[in-house]
C-alpha cells in the first residue's frame, strides 16, 4: 500500500519501490509495455530532437497506479518513489544486445503528456554493471530509455595521463583508454594540430568504432606529444567541420 510502502518488479527487472507515506491509502500498481505507435509516443519522438528509440528492443514502460478503494487514477505522490529501468546487455560488453549501441549513449526520459515531448529524468543514475537506470520520481507516466545524440565531445580536458586523478586517461569498454572523442558522426575524421598549425595525427572513424575514437597522445611517428594546447578538427563526410581545444599536462 502507499502508506506502508512496497515493491513491484516485472520479470525483465523493471520495477518501482513505493516509499512509506508516499500515498495515504492503498494502491494497485501496474507496469506495462506501451505500443510504439501510440499517438502520444510518436508525437513525443517527433518533438524531442536528438533522441531516438533504441533499435531492436522496446525500452518504454508505462507506470500506472490506482487507489485500491475507489479505483481512481493516482499520478502524483507525496514522497519520491524509486523507479528501475533496465536495458539488455547480457554479456556486459558495454553494448546493447540486438543493436550494438554503446550504453553510454543512453539516458532516461519521461513522457510529458501536455508538452508532447520526452524530458530527461533529473538525477537519474546509470548502473553500468547492473545495466539499468534508477531514479527517484514523484509522478507516474511513460518512462523510456532512449538514445541521445549530443554534439561531439572530447574528454578529459585537460588531459593528465598517468596522474591517477580525475583528469587521468578516460576509459570506455568499446573505444579504449586515453583522450576520448565521443558522439562522432559516421565516417568522421579527426585531425590533431599543434598551435603552430602542424598536423600531428589523424584518426579515422569506422563503423566498428560506434561513434567513439581514442587518442593515445602520440604523433604519427609514435612519439608522445609534449605538454601544451592542441586543436582537434573533426570533419564529417558531408563537409561539416568542428574545432575542439585540447590540453595535455604530463
Amino acid at each position: 500500500s502507499g502508506s506502508a510502502g512496497g515493491t513491484v518488479t516485472n520479470a525483465d527487472g523493471t520495477g518501482i519501490k513505493i516509499t512509506p507515506g508516499a500515498y495515504a491509502g492503498g494502491l494497485v500498481l501496474s507496469i506495462d509495455t506501451p505500443d510504439e505507435d501510440l499517438a502520444d509516443i510518436m508525437e513525443a519522438d517527433r518533438n524531442t530532437p536528438r533522441t531516438t528509440p533504441v533499435s531492436g528492443v522496446n525500452l518504454r514502460r508505462s507506470f500506472t497506479a490506482r487507489d485500491s478503494a475507489t479505483g481512481a487514477l493516482v499520478t502524483t505522490f507525496s514522497q519520491p518513489l524509486i523507479l528501475a529501468m533496465p536495458y539488455p546487455d547480457a554479456d556486459n560488453d558495454g553494448l546493447i544486445d540486438s543493436s550494438g549501441l554503446r550504453e553510454s549513449k543512453l539516458k532516461l526520459f519521461w513522457l510529458n503528456p501536455s508538452a508532447k515531448q520526452w524530458e530527461e529524468v533529473a538525477g537519474a543514475g546509470q548502473d553500468f554493471a547492473g545495466n539499468k537506470f534508477t531514479a527517484a520520481v514523484t509522478h507516474f507516466s511513460i518512462y523510456a530509455v532512449l538514445t541521445v545524440a549530443p554534439e561531439s565531445v572530447v574528454y578529459p580536458v585537460p588531459w593528465k595521463p598517468g596522474s591517477g586523478g580525475s583528469f587521468d586517461s578516460a576509459s570506455d569498454l568499446v573505444c579504449g583508454t586515453g583522450l576520448i572523442f565521443d558522439f562522432l558522426p559516421a565516417n568522421a575524421r579527426v585531425r590533431i594540430y599543434n598551435y603552430q598549425g602542424d598536423l600531428l595525427r589523424e584518426l579515422r572513424l569506422t563503423a566498428a568504432d560506434n561513434g567513439c575514437k581514442v587518442w593515445d597522445g602520440k604523433n604519427s611517428a609514435g612519439r608522445d606529444v609534449a605538454s601544451g594546447v592542441y586543436l582537434a578538427v573533426i570533419e564529417t563526410a558531408s563537409g561539416g567541420r568542428t574545432v575542439k581545444k585540447l590540453a595535455i599536462e604530463r
